[in-house]
Formats: structure tokens, C-alpha cells, sequence
């Protein structure tokens, strides 16, 4: 039996110590615990404060700015119809959309066209045809010859017949809407064409919702469920980004409010769980200072849609155009479903470099506007058996070296007007239908100029032309190409160039001579009067100047007539002296 020394009752006392010493340090660290949690708490309540205070100041003030401030639009002169012209159903229908107008059934409403058996029923938005109704009939087309070979295109029905105003009777021409060209961005080369949430078809905003957000209208801005699909993601499957899940409203608080931290991430190649932070936080306040179909309206305006060239292409509305040739209105299930699969990833599912890719997201997308029944099966099935007929409409068509020109003066006599509220509107005096005729002469005489260039032994670099169609009566510019190819080049060939006149500058120098013995009542500057044509040199300003003749020939004594008509270089120098070289520089 062992005895109980001194050294239990240390060992004792030891225990006795620690039990009451353990209860006390749980006691501490959980106050510090708490303590923690406190200031924590109070941190976190105060950085979401600030942040919810700032990100409302700054939704309110880009909401209020882009409800208040149009950008400042160019449009052409206004679609003219005239009985007699020649113009086919399909070239009307055209124009109609350039103008923005719907394709329905009957045309009851200003803005809206129907289509009959070779005639169009309109129904204007503008001037004193508003609400009226405006039947236009053509002549019918030409009987199919016999012993036509298949395949040969059937006749359409062309130049217009007859133009009646319902109600009024019948007109010599009428007078539509002025086509829109463009709005003028402040900065950035962009194509967009902002419009009211009620133009967009219905289908259109539903394709979009189907793929992008099938819970829009029921989340607060966040979706659960798919941020924690993608947290368990970002936690175990391995991936160097964080992957979201966004909503509609995150999407358009990333492109539209936190832009510039986006490009910002997207230029260094990583993504930060603190911009998603910001994104949630102001999806949140996005809609509590907006309703939801502000958020969608801003949001199917915005949308980034793919390059067409060195533009960068937002909107459905505007994609509607470049896409399709139509006015977003007029886009059926089929094109609505296309678009709205373009935006998971433009370059991917672009219509014009990946048409395959392109109708395998169109039909994923019309799948699941079955899967919300938006739309029946058996419609989804017929929409996703609908080839794929894109345009391919460059901007070129829409005159961007004029439109260069108009922005250039705007800035110029209106300084600061891109950026001020208030809508602008800029009336221009270009006829687009003959824009688009001027665009493919360029285009024809350009191919025709590259296929003689090419039989060179060494091909030079690809031509270049410029073409300016203008009123003579007025002066009015009419067409405007300044190049090849605006989105290869911007340069405008047609007005910035400098290129001697050459032989086209003779007859102003005849004139000016012709002027003047108008003025002073001479007989000796007629076209019979004699002129020297042999080389010379000719000294100015210290320097000296030996012109030729193109061909080296020279004619002696020649008369202006003849020197003219044969362009001699030599001969039209001495009538230019006869006419005053002032004169001529004044004319």
C-alpha cells in the first residue's frame, strides 16, 4: 500500500488549478469569438451600406441618363414612291424595313405593311399620311415563256402601277418616313440601335429569356440555385476561373455598370471572386431602382452580338438589321432563336463564319423556348427545319464614310452634342437606295479592275476607288463611297484624297477664258481663236517648269477648239495665261 507523500499533493493541487483555470479560457475565447463575430458583422453592415449606396447613386444616375439622353441619329432623305417607277415588291419591302416598319396581316396601325397579290398596303407614321392608308400596286409580272428551262427565275411584279391613298384617291407620288442610318456614338466604334421593349417581338424576348434566364421575372436578381451549381463548381471541379451562372440582371450590371472592371479582367486573362462580389451586389440594387422590363429592355439593347468588320455589334435591333436585312419587328421564331443564341458566345455561333455551330444553338435555343412553353413543340420542330438566310449586310450599306463626314460637322458647328440629353436628330440629303446602287458599282468595277490586275506578272496591290453621286439642280450629295471597304479602311478616298484632277480641269480654263471676254466684251477668246502648242519652260518663284505633252506630239498653231478636244498640255497653258491664272483659281 502506498502512502501519500508530498508529491500527490502537488500533483493534486495541480488538477485542481487546471479545473479552474480551463473554465475560464473557454470563457475568454468565447468572448474574443464574439467579440470577432461583432466587428465583423458590423464591418460587413457597413461596407454593403456603403457599397449599396454607391452602386444606387450610380444605377439612378446611368438609368436616368439613358432614360433622358438620345444619341444624337442621322437619317437619309425620305422614301419617295412614284407612279412609273421602277421598283420591285421585294425592293418596297426593303425599304420598309430601312424604315422600321412591321409585316403584318392587314396594315391597321402607323408603321405596319401587308403584302398582297402584286401590291402593298401602308400604313405611314409621319406627315400627313399618319394613320392613313396607302395602296401600292404594281404590273404584274410577265407571263413565264414557253420552253423555259428549270431553275429559271419566275418573273416578279416591277414598277409601280398605280398609288392610291385610301379614302383620298389616286396620287403621282407620296412621300414615307426618312430611313434611319445610324446613331452617332460620343466614342468607341460601335453599331447599335436602341428601341422600346414593346418593338421587340415577343417570341424574341422569350428565346433570350429561354437560354440566358429562364427565371427572370421571379429571382430578386440572383439566382440560388445556379450559383450553387456553380459554387460546388468552383470548389471541386478543379477550375483555374470562377464560373457564374449570371442572370440577366448580372449580365447587363457586368457589361453595362462594371464594364471597365470587366475589360479589365478579360485584358489580364483571370477573373476575381471580387468583381463577381460587386456583380451580385449590384444585381441586387439593379432591381430595386428598375423594374423588370427595364432591366430586359436595357439589357436586349446592350447585348454584345459579334464584329461586323472593325465594328463591334450591340443590340438585337441592330443585329436584326446586319443579320437579316430586317427590322427587329419583322424577325420570325426561327431568326428570334438565332440571335438569341449568338449571345453565349458571339465568335463561336456567328451566322456568317460558323453557320453550322450557328442553327445547332439556334435549335438548342428554340428546344428549350419549348421546354418553358413559350412555344409548342410542333412549332419549335418547323422553326429548327428553317434554312439558315442571313444577308450578310455589310455596314457599308448604311454609308459610314458619310456619315464620317455628318459627325465630323456636328462635332465641329455643335461642339459636346453626343454626350448632352435631349434627342438630336441630323436630316441628311442622302437617297440610301442609291447608296446601295453606288456601292455595288464600286464593287462590280472594282472586281472587273482586280481580274485585269491579276493577269500581271506581278499583281500590284488590291485597287481602290471612291464615288460621289450629287443633285446637279442642287448640289445634294445623293451616295457616298470613300473606298474599297469601310471596314478595311476608313480612309475616305472621296473627299480627304489628294489626287491631281488632271486633264478633267482643261474645260475650267476654257471657261474662265470665255468668262472674261463675256465680261469685257471680247472677240478675240472664242473656241476659233489660236493658241501655241510646243514645249516651253517656264519660270516662277526662282523655279522652272518644262511641261510635255502626254503622247510627246505637239501641234504648233492650234486652235482652242482643237487644243481642247485633243487635251494638249502646252496649248491650254497659254489660254490659261490669256484667261488670267486668278481667274481660272477664282472659278
Amino acid at each position: 500500500m502506498k502512502g501519500k507523500g508530498p508529491g500527490s499533493r502537488k500533483q493534486g493541487a495541480a488538477r485542481t488549478w487546471l479545473k479552474l483555470r480551463v473554465p475560464a479560457l473557454k470563457n475568454r475565447w468565447s468572448w474574443y469569438l464574439l467579440v470577432a463575430a461583432a466587428a465583423f458583422t458590423l464591418i460587413a453592415v457597413v461596407a454593403l451600406t456603403y457599397y449599396y449606396i454607391a452602386f444606387s447613386r450610380m444605377i439612378d444616375a446611368r438609368l436616368h441618363g439613358e432614360r433622358e439622353r438620345t444619341l444624337p441619329r442621322v437619317y437619309a432623305r425620305p422614301v419617295e414612291l412614284r407612279r412609273g417607277q421602277s421598283i420591285t415588291v421585294q425592293d418596297l419591302i426593303a425599304r420598309l424595313n430601312d424604315l422600321g416598319y412591321t409585316h403584318r396581316a392587314t396594315a391597321e396601325q402607323p408603321g405596319e405593311f401587308a403584302i398582297g397579290r402584286n401590291a402593298i398596303a401602308i400604313t405611314p407614321r409621319s406627315g400627313d399620311l399618319h394613320g392613313k392608308t396607302i395602296r401600292v400596286e404594281f404590273n404584274p409580272p410577265a407571263a413565264v415563256r414557253r420552253g423555259a428551262k428549270a431553275g429559271t427565275p419566275a418573273p416578279v411584279a416591277t414598277g409601280i402601277r398605280r398609288l392610291e391613298v385610301v379614302g383620298r384617291g389616286n396620287a403621282d407620288a407620296l412621300q414615307l418616313d426618312s430611313p434611319l442610318l445610324t446613331a452617332l456614338m460620343s466614342a468607341g466604334r460601335e453599331k447599335r440601335r436602341r428601341v422600346p421593349l414593346g418593338t421587340i417581338p415577343k417570341h424574341v424576348q422569350q428565346a433570350v429569356i429561354a437560354t440566358e434566364d429562364q427565371r427572370f421575372y421571379s429571382h430578386p436578381g440572383l439566382n440560388p440555385i445556379t450559383m450553387a451549381g456553380a459554387a460546388v463548381t468552383n470548389v471541386f471541379g478543379g477550375r483555374r476561373r470562377p464560373v457564374g451562372g449570371s442572370t440577366i440582371t448580372q449580365q447587363l450590371a457586368r457589361m453595362f455598370f462594371l464594364v471597365d472592371e470587366f475589360n479589365a479582367e478579360l485584358q489580364s486573362g483571370t477573373r476575381s471572386y471580387g468583381r463577381k462580389a460587386q456583380e451580385a451586389l449590384m444585381s441586387l440594387v439593379l432591381e430595386r431602382r428598375a423594374s423588370k422590363d427595364e432591366i430586359l429592355e436595357l439589357y436586349l439593347n446592350e447585348v454584345y452580338l459579334g464584329q461586323r468588320g472593325s465594328f463591334a455589334i450591340h443590340g438585337v435591333a441592330e443585329a436584326s438589321r446586319l443579320f437579316f436585312g430586317k427590322d427587329v419587328s419583322n424577325l420570325s421564331v426561327s431568326e428570334g432563336a438565332l440571335i438569341a443564341g449568338v449571345i453565349q458566345s458571339p465568335g463561336m455561333h456567328s451566322p456568317f463564319g460558323r453557320p453550322l455551330r450557328a442553327v445547332e444553338r439556334r435549335n438548342v435555343v428554340l428546344r428549350a423556348m419549348a421546354g418553358e412553353t413559350f412555344i409548342s413543340d410542333d412549332a419549335a420542330l418547323r422553326a429548327s427545319r428553317e434554312p439558315l438566310n442571313v444577308v450578310a449586310r455589310a455596314v457599308d450599306n448604311e454609308a459610314p464614310y458619310f456619315v464620317d463626314i455628318v459627325g465630323q460637322r456636328l462635332a465641329e458647328d455643335f461642339p459636346g452634342v453626343t454626350a448632352q440629353s435631349g434627342a438630336v436628330d441630323v436630316y441628311t440629303t442622302l437617297d440610301i437606295s442609291m447608296q446601295r446602287i453606288a456601292l455595288e458599282a464600286i464593287r462590280t468595277g472594282l472586281a472587273n479592275v482586280d481580274k485585269i490586275l491579276s493577269r500581271r506578272r506581278r499583281p500590284p496591290p488590291p485597287a481602290q476607288a471612291a464615288l460621289i453621286a450629287v443633285d446637279p439642280r442642287t448640289g445634294e450629295i445623293l451616295a457616298m463611297v470613300g473606298g474599297r471597304s469601310y471596314n478595311q479602311s476608313q480612309f475616305n478616298r472621296a473627299v480627304v484624297a489628294r489626287r491631281q484632277p488632271g486633264s478633267t480641269f482643261k474645260p475650267f480654263v476654257y471657261l474662265a477664258a470665255f468668262e472674261r471676254a463675256a465680261e469685257e466684251s471680247r472677240s478675240d477668246l472664242t473656241p476659233a481663236s489660236l493658241t501655241i502648242d510646243e514645249p516651253q519652260t517656264f519660270t516662277f518663284d526662282q523655279q522652272e517648269w518644262s511641261p510635255g505633252n502626254y503622247d510627246k506630239e505637239y501641234d504648233g498653231e492650234i486652235t482652242w477648239r482643237r487644243a481642247l478636244a485633243l487635251s494638249r498640255n502646252l496649248g491650254t497653258i497659254h489660254v490659261g495665261e490669256a484667261a488670267g491664272f486668278d481667274r481660272v483659281a477664282a472659278l
